[in-house]
């Protein structure tokens, strides 16, 4: 029995014996040359991303050949042309640091080509800085990912193109606000779009733009930039100093303000009687102008502070105060 064994074991050695050297005896007489991309196949199963598109001759790379690893000479194929010099750094390492099989890249590897963007995204304030790379460029490179993709329609159906707003990804607070109109901006800021459109004023018709030229609060021009100089205003005002009577930029008007608003803010439009007043030397002389006007164009009667100071005939033959005192800006007996 053990000597059956044996034999069929010699047996079969001789049979693998013969098959290996007839096989080495026709590929050396033909060459690698005459296999084909199927016979490569049943041992290479992967082929690296960047080489799918040479289809399916290996032997495009792999000729004249023994049987051997992958040429390192990369530019026997590719070159070092004007494309070659200009998507890739001078001195850049060994091209098999970023063309690799199923290798996930480091966000340093992807700056060796793609410095701008790296470099803006490391500097950005936005929320992308804390993702690396291959977060949003997943798959095969170069993978673009649309913005719906993680953030869905964020800002509502009708404003879906965000680069129109954000023009770099990599800095997504970066904002162009002159390629925007103000229809756009009120799709984000509807209380804004609101208030222009409810109380109407000249600033209602001008861009966003011209007012906000950086999507950052702190970068509003002032109103004096566009107001510098305004006939019947308080020269020197600042933004500040307007605010006192036009709540916002967005509605600047109805005319609004506080009860200490100082009397030389309304004097500078309201210059007659202001003059009057001053030139009065009576009671009236000394109170502010909110004081008898707490709202803007509120004309106040006698009667709302003075009650009736006289007797009711009096009152009867003479039923307006101005006849004997003359105005409230500059009174007289």
């Amino acid at each position: 029995m053990v000597s059956k064994k044996v034999g069929v074991a010699i047996l079969l050695g001789i049979i693998v014996v013969v098959l290996i050297t007839f096989f080495t005896l026709n590929v050396a007489s033909s060459g690698w040359g005459a296999l084909e991309h199927s016979n490569c196949a049943k041992c290479h199963l992967t082929i690296p991303n960047s080489h799918k598109t040479v289809g399916e001759d290996c032997l495009k790379c792999h000729s004249p050949l023994a049987h051997q690893e992958t040429p390192e000479d990369c530019a026997s194929c590719h070159g070092v042309g004007a494309s070659m010099k200009t998507l890739h750094k001078k001195g850049m390492p060994d091209c098999t640091n970023c063309h690799e099989v199923e290798v996930p890249f480091t966000d340093e590897q992807c700056a060796n080509c793609h410095p701008a963007p790296y470099n803006a995204i490391k500097a950005s304030e936005g929320e992308h800085n804390i993702l690396g790379c291959t977060w949003c460029h997943v798959g095969s490179h170069p993978y673009i990912p649309p913005c719906q993709e993680c953030h869905g329609d964020y800002h509502g159906s009708e404003l879906t193109d965000c680069s129109m707003c954000h023009v770099d990804a990599h800095a997504i607070e970066a904002i162009n606000l002159e390629a925007i109109t103000s229809e756009a901006c009120g799709k984000c800021h509807a209380d804004v779009q609101s208030a222009l459109t409810t109380n109407p004023s000249k600033h209602t018709n001008v861009e966003c733009s011209a007012c906000h030229p950086e999507h950052e609060l702190a970068a509003t021009l002032g109103c004096e930039i566009c107001h510098a100089s305004i006939p019947g205003h308080y020269p020197g005002m600042t933004t500040r100093e307007c605010e006192k009577c036009h709540s916002t930029g967005h509605t600047p008007s109805p005319v609004t303000y506080a009860a200490d608003v100082p009397s030389e803010y309304c004097s500078s439009c309201h210059v007659d009687p202001a003059t009057a007043m001053s030139q009065s030397g009576t009671k009236h002389a000394s109170l502010a102008c909110a004081y008898c006007h707490p709202q803007h164009a509120m004309i106040p009667t006698c009667e709302s502070c003075h009650g009736t100071p006289h007797s009711a005939s009096i009152h009867q033959a003479f039923p307006d105060c101005v006849s004997c005192h003359g105005t409230a800006h500059s009174t007289r007996i």
